[in-house]
């Protein structure tokens, strides 16, 4: 049995105070939390091009090769001899007139509950945009006789049977318009197994969506509804006589749609792009305001059953035109899209949203950084030294950080993996989504994980391989390259886990200790070192237009025993040191950097300090960089201080604490980890 529409959304819910939404005909003037710049959405500058959207007759003989050829360049497109009936289009706008006409403590009687999606309440989207926008609505998934005999006592059954009948005439004609669509791709019902002629689309599930958008004081610098694309299959739009829809071309700009008396708006969702591999493009559009009349538009938004998987067609699959998406459910998508909205457009801004504007101080970070890095840097130590053992520990003590040079990893593999970053990340925002991470797991293409112990967004992306799950993501990525892309990978991981059980042996000799003073680390006739846990996390800061006010990675230490880097030829690394500050590394071709990470501060009994770091970003050039992080054992394997460094001179600082629960501290307190897992009293 398949789950609801309803059950989609509550899964991922969206909870906006509806005591934030003000009485808008009250309003002379526009508050500041309802007024837009470019800062507060890139897509915010005006309608910028006289164009019109294709309009079709659907009575037309030729209507299927004009309904694919408009999917197929605008993504979006009006019909006229729909079939809806002029009479139902003037009740449902009667309807949704007499609605957003009730005085606000009446609408409020049927609002959204925080564990539903029916009813009134703001826009979904909302939580995404750092202002309000100038509308509200009202949503009816199934039955919407509760919430209307809320509204309207006497009346409620007359405008149930108005929705009902609506709801009808618009899932025959959705039906209609996707195998026209579809149709004009050569895509026949026998190719959609659950579309096709037993089913006819009846596990579909849709959405009616009310919207008002009032009259406004100041509509140039309000926004309706903020740019967005749709998550369905079809969106089929209804608008009164009131212009205020727009949507986007990109060698174009906004286009405004009139309205046409009678006639329909239909715009491609984000499964129909899916579900023909790219070839019909999801529409991004928006909603504006004005300051004469207030608009009505009523939305039936259409998808298919919410645990369906969607894949794209086989029949549009061939050797020259791979899967671009992997199979995924609805209710995967929208929890996919909830978790990334924000990073869709990062690489276009052309100024900083404020969501994306640190101010730089203590609250935003560890430490407050310095008006200026210091000209310092951390020490350069060549692997070929004879005396390597001692430079390596006086650097881990003064800095926790350091460079590396013949250090015995080819610098074509180096190329190797900077070009695999690149290729991912030049990649577009779509493309990349394939490959994000789920709310649980760690591997993926997402935002930084500390993202989550920071009020502002950082300008970075990346892509994290911690386990064998990249494999299926490379497969669909890159079809065809996916054995040279996963050989890469293998090859980089295997020559990092070398270097860095080197560079432990090198690191522990300074302090007189060995690997085999640490129980877990060992390797014996028995058993197997523990050792070997990783995570590879490939990083791209885009351009960035007001680069003094970002972050592209906030400050932190990291969490494992230590940390390999290879950062691309621009620098943007900078380490904390107490007495000098902000010390920026400059990449130097062929060298790495290697920084300590907690668990061997930890190891250390606090010798070498685990380093605070952070990456800035510029406005010339993109960066990339590839950490490998090497971690402790897995399992209940505890990691404590190495018993011959801890003494009457040097006291245990430490509790014993297994890798896995020492993250569970660090997601909890975050800079405080080390702190919550010392001894109160360490000589006692």
């Amino acid at each position: 049995m398949h789950s609801t529409l309803s059950d989609v959304f509550i899964s991922h819910p969206i909870h906006i105070p509806l005591s934030n939404s003000p009485d808008f005909t009250s309003l002379r003037h526009l508050p500041d939390s309802y007024t837009w710049t470019p800062k507060d959405d890139l897509l915010f500058s005006a309608s910028s091009s006289d164009e019109s959207l294709p309009f079709i007759d659907l009575s037309d003989p030729h209507v299927a090769t004009r309904v694919g050829h408009a999917c197929t360049t605008w993504g979006a497109f009006q019909i006229t001899n729909h079939g809806v009936p002029s009479r139902l289009l003037d009740d449902i706008e009667f309807l949704t007139g007499s609605l957003f006409q009730l005085p606000v403590h009446r609408k409020l009687k049927a609002a959204r509950r925080e564990d539903g999606i029916s009813g009134y309440g703001v826009a979904r989207i909302a939580s995404f945009f750092n202002k309000q926008m100038w509308s509200e609505g009202f949503t009816v998934i199934g039955s919407p006789l509760d919430d209307f005999h809320k509204l309207w006592p006497r009346q409620h059954l007359k405008y149930c049977k108005i929705i009902q009948e609506y709801e009808e005439h618009m899932q025959k004609l959705a039906a209609k318009l996707m195998w026209l669509a579809l149709g004009a791709l050569g895509v026949e019902e026998k190719d959609i197994e659950w579309a096709g002629p037993i089913s006819d689309f009846q596990g579909a599930q849709a959405a009616i969506q009310l919207n008002h958008y009032p009259i406004c004081p100041e509509p140039d610098r309000a926004m309706g509804l903020a740019a967005h694309t749709d998550s369905t299959l079809l969106t089929i739009l209804y608008q009164n006589n009131t212009a205020g829809l727009q949507i986007f071309r990109d060698d174009v700009g906004w286009i405004t749609v009139p309205p046409v008396p009678g006639s329909l708006v239909v715009n491609v969702g984000d499964l129909l792009h899916i579900l023909t591999n790219g070839i019909f493009p999801s529409v991004l559009h928006r909603a504006r305001v004005n300051h004469l009349r207030s608009r009505f538009s009523m939305a039936y938004l259409w998808g298919p059953p919410s645990d369906l998987m969607i894949s794209p067609l086989p029949k549009l699959v061939d050797p020259l035109h791979s899967p671009l998406y992997p199979s995924l459910t609805w209710k995967q998508y929208l929890a996919t899209k909830a978790t990334h909205f924000n990073h869709f457009y990062l690489g276009s801004l052309q100024t900083l949203p404020d969501s994306f504007t640190w101010k730089l101080t203590a609250a935003d970070s560890i430490l407050p950084p310095s008006s200026a890095a210091v000209k310092e840097s951390i020490p350069v130590i060549d692997l070929s030294d004879p005396d390597v053992t001692n430079l390596l520990g006086n650097a881990c003590k003064t800095w926790g950080a350091f460079q590396i040079a013949n250090h015995g990893v080819s610098q074509s593999l180096l190329d190797d993996v900077e070009s695999l970053s690149k290729t991912f990340f030049d990649m577009p925002s779509e493309r990349k989504l394939e490959a994000a991470s789920s709310n649980k797991g760690v591997s993926g293409y997402g935002e930084p994980r500390i993202s989550l112990f920071f009020e502002k967004k950082m300008w970075s992306e990346g892509l994290t391989i911690a386990d064998g799950s990249y494999r299926n993501q490379f497969l669909t990525i890159w079809p065809r390259d996916y054995t040279k892309y996963c050989g890469i990978i293998e090859e980089y991981k295997g020559e990092m886990e070398k270097l860095a059980s080197r560079l432990l042996s090198c690191i522990l000799g300074s302090l007189g200790v060995t690997v085999d003073d640490i129980e877990w680390a060992k390797k014996t006739e028995k058993s197997e070192s523990k050792m070997g846990q990783s995570v590879i996390r490939l990083n791209h800061y885009p351009v960035c237009p007001e680069p003094e006010r970002a972050m592209g990675l906030a400050a932190h230490t990291d969490s494992c025993l230590l940390t390999i880097l290879h950062q691309s030829n621009m620098g943007g690394l900078q380490v904390f040191k107490e007495e000098s500050g902000w010390v920026t590394v400059e990449p130097i071709p062929g060298v790495l950097v290697v920084n300590i990470g907690d668990l061997f501060h930890i190891l250390s009994n606090g010798k070498f300090p685990s380093v605070v770091h952070r990456a800035r970003v510029n406005r010339t050039k993109s960066r990339i960089s590839i950490a490998y992080l090497w971690g402790g054992p897995a399992g209940e394997v505890e990691i404590s201080p190495i018993s011959k460094i801890v003494g009457p001179v040097g006291p245990c600082l430490y509790r014993p604490v297994t890798w896995s629960e020492y993250l569970r501290i660090k997601f909890e307190v975050f800079d405080k980890a080390l702190d919550a897992i010392g001894v109160v009293n360490p000589t006692n």
